[in-house]
């Protein structure tokens, strides 16, 4: 799974430079499909559109959500109907609720951080749906769900088709993904004022669309034009090297090599700038025990920089 920030930089035929999520008001979603096949190179065969409060309801048929809110989400809450007021910690939230954690984009990474709560609250979603006790509210829902699609092309049968498929995909094998990037400002051709904008990393993004949307192994001149930096958080820089020596042989390429913060880290961290969780994982193969983080937000000369702690193990063969 994919997500594409709303935000993003593309060209719209007869506009210009604009926000992706304009491609809908100029040309509905018939436009929306062909800028992201002009953009990314992918071809979508099928579509499908909900609201956010067609949405809402869909929620509320499920009997609500059980959602890890990770921090206190407020935003104009006292009498605004669009308001959000929802607390820190593990709660179960009715329709309306989930709507405002969706909507929320109020952290550290901006609109990024709100694409992530999104894909937490699908796998939330998917994970409630799949328990044995929820399966005698899939007629209603399944019934609503096809009610709120107010566009799209496939059939009811299809629908129905992909809603019974879904209860045999391991829930751990879907992967999720963001089109890498950074915060701009531009002029806005339609608007005629600055505004901000997504600029998505091309190289960056064909690698993830093979890697998660093709489900195909990185190609060498792919997996070289990975840009990797390690940083050695233990005494000497043996580890380090050892670990590049790794990498290289891998088909990787290591962009440098040098000192941590301070020199006694306990853990080995990955931090990957990709959009692409899974490579990460990969990656974290050959460091054994690790910490992982990803974002889709890529404003350094590197790709993936690697902390190597105390803890690294690499395989033995």
């Amino acid at each position: 799974m994919l997500s594409i920030p709303r935000d993003t930089r593309v060209f719209i035929p007869g506009i210009g430079k604009t926000k992706i999520a304009e491609a809908t008001y100029f040309g509905g979603v018939p436009e929306m499909i062909r800028v992201i096949q002009n953009t990314f190179h992918v071809p979508i065969d099928y579509y499908a559109y909900m609201s956010m409060f067609q949405f809402e309801k869909v929620i509320n048929d499920m009997g609500g959500l059980t959602v890890n809110v990770p921090q206190n989400e407020v935003y104009e809450a006292n009498g605004d109907p669009l308001g959000i007021n929802l607390k820190k910690g593990i709660h179960h939230l009715n329709g309306k609720q989930v709507l405002e954690f969706a909507r929320f984009r109020e952290t550290q990474m901006g609109d990024i951080g709100r694409i992530q709560q999104q894909q937490q609250l699908l796998r939330d979603m998917a994970q409630q749906m799949l328990k044995p006790q929820n399966i005698i509210h899939w007629p209603k829902i399944a019934h609503d769900v096809i009610q709120a699609l107010s566009y799209t092309n496939l059939s009811v049968n299809q629908l129905i088709a992909l809603g019974l498929a879904a209860q045999h995909v391991p829930l751990h094998t879907v992967r999720f993904a963001t089109v890498p990037g950074y915060g701009s400002t531009y002029m806005d051709p339609y608007m005629h004022q600055q505004l901000s904008y997504w600029t998505y990393d091309p190289h960056l993004t064909n690698i993830l669309i093979q890697d998660v949307l093709l489900a195909s192994p990185l190609t060498k001149t792919q997996k070289k034009s990975l840009k990797i930096f390690i940083a050695s958080g233990t005494s000497t820089l043996a580890p380090a090297e050892e670990l590049a020596h790794l990498l290289t042989a891998q088909g990787y390429s290591v962009v440098g090599i040098g000192w941590a913060n301070h020199h006694n880290h306990h853990r080995t961290v990955i931090l990957n700038t990709t959009g692409d969780k899974w490579l990460g994982s990969r990656l974290a193969s050959l460091t054994g025990p690790s910490v992982s983080s990803f974002t889709a937000y890529h404003t350094t000369p590197w790709d993936v920089k690697i902390t190597v702690g105390t803890d690294f193990s690499p395989p033995k063969s």
